[in-house]
């Protein structure tokens, strides 16, 4: 998953563009994960998000409609976009059963690690 948050204009799509594609050819190019694929998703901003926040735009020939900067966006409500794509992504169920399982892990590392170790002197005999 590659989530992005980027100006509302030629440029923001095309970073977006060009960073998805980026991104693929790595994952692609890995050994290990060639199996994986990514999925880009443009969190912000969108043509919805500049007429549901009302936000200002600027007129450009090559874009149609107008085009408006991230920054325009209140920074609250930005993290509230991407926490919200976010939280619709993940599995909780998952996510907490993961999160379990590593507690139980480092606790027996640290179970592990605290006994103590029985030393022989070289050349000690008993």
């Amino acid at each position: 998953m590659l989530l992005h948050v980027g100006d509302f204009d030629p440029s923001g799509e095309s970073i977006f563009t060009a960073m998805s594609q980026d991104a693929a050819a790595f994952v692609r190019a890995d050994r290990i994960i060639e199996t994986l694929a990514i999925e880009p998703v443009r969190v912000a901003l969108t043509a919805d998000q500049v007429a549901a926040f009302n936000l200002p735009t600027a007129r450009s020939a090559k874009w149609q409609g107008g085009t408006c900067q991230l920054e325009a966006l209140a920074p609250d409500e930005l993290a509230e976009i991407v926490r919200a794509e976010i939280e619709n992504r993940i599995d909780f169920e998952i996510f907490e059963f993961v999160l379990a399982q590593e507690r139980d892990d480092r606790s027996g590392r640290a179970a592990r690690a605290s006994r103590p170790v029985a030393v022989e002197k070289a050349g000690a005999r008993s």
